[in-house]
């Protein structure tokens, strides 16, 4: 047998309890001792993960406080503790936990992994386990990934400036070529304008929206650039053809879209709405024509509709008391 050394801990510890048996401490060299192991007693952590790639077969161990013990079986509530098994969803091999982990069960159950059919299904399960994990070249990939994001940052940069508009501030960030998002803020930076000063889309915007808010203007003219699902991407360009001072219902927007029984999901598209005014969610109300739903909060949905004098077109008031 041989005893693989936790790295935070001296071999002076491990003595101790070895005096008098064959049994030989090596530290700093785990890897090497799993791949020439026939089996191995593992305690649960990253090193069982790490048997199971290298592919030694193994019974996982783990003990700790009774206080601790009787609070984490209280609260986590997963079927096994070890990653390997976490990610087969399944017992690959087994687990001792706290009163099941005595020295008779340990080599019991370690005798069971010498050979025969446990350990052959175990070696299989080992394969599987890989191939979910992707195989080699992790730090390959997440390199590759982390240049191909900072090139996509490089090519994609923002511009960004604030405006005060009746219903508050209001951030609109564009990048190159079309607007992203014009989101809502409590409060402005100390500089207005972060960096933005000579984008024209950006100065567009602005005039768009002083147009929309000085009764010059009932429909905007500017490219958006649609970065949501494929659902919340055909609701948002609904919103767009549904005219000043009109409001349609959730349910409408959702036959519209082809997804009659979808009025939940138009709401929550409403609400993840990237450039509000602009797509304009606001006209979007319950069934009974009640203002309800509008991630900026009813007031200022009801201040937008008044704004555009929508109890004109509507059939119902939008505008009682009871709203």
């Amino acid at each position: 047998f041989i005893l693989a050394a936790a790295p935070s801990m001296e071999i002076s510890f491990y003595e101790k309890y070895l005096e008098g048996s064959s049994i030989s401490v090596i530290k700093g060299d785990t890897y090497s001792i799993l791949k020439h192991a026939h089996s191995a007693v593992v305690n649960s952590g990253t090193a069982s993960l790490e048997a199971a790639i290298i592919g030694t077969p193994q019974v996982v161990c783990y003990g700790g406080s009774e206080i601790s013990y009787q609070i984490a079986k209280r609260l986590v509530k997963v079927k096994y503790i070890s990653l390997a098994n976490l990610i087969l969803d399944k017992q690959a091999f087994t687990e001792l936990i706290q009163h099941d982990c005595t020295p008779s069960r340990i080599v019991e159950e370690l005798h069971k992994t010498f050979s025969g059919r446990r350990r052959e299904k175990m070696l299989s399960d080992y394969v599987k386990l890989r191939e979910r994990l992707g195989g080699e070249g992790a730090s390959y990939k997440v390199a590759k990934s982390m240049v191909e994001e900072l090139k996509f940052i490089n090519k994609n940069i923002f511009y960004t400036t604030y405006y005060s508009s009746p219903i508050g501030n209001l951030r609109i960030v564009c990048d190159k070529e079309a607007l992203v998002s014009v989101s809502y803020v409590d409060s402005l930076p100390e500089h207005k304008k972060i960096k933005g000063d000579d984008n024209p889309l950006l100065h567009e915007t602005v005039r768009q929206l002083d147009e929309y808010f000085n009764e010059k203007r009932k429909s905007f003219d500017l490219p958006i650039k649609f970065q949501g699902t494929d659902f919340q991407n055909r609701v948002w360009r609904e919103l767009a053809n549904i005219p000043y001072g009109h409001v349609k219902s959730y349910g409408e927007v959702a036959k519209l879209v082809n997804s009659e029984n979808a009025g939940r999901a138009v709401g929550l598209a409403c609400k993840m709405n990237p450039v509000i005014i602009i797509l304009p969610c606001h006209r979007v109300v319950g069934a009974n024509h009640e203002l309800t739903g509008f991630a900026l909060g009813v007031d200022k949905k009801l201040f937008l509709l008044n704004h555009e004098k929508a109890y004109i077109y509507s059939d119902k008031n939008i505008f009682s008391d009871e709203n």
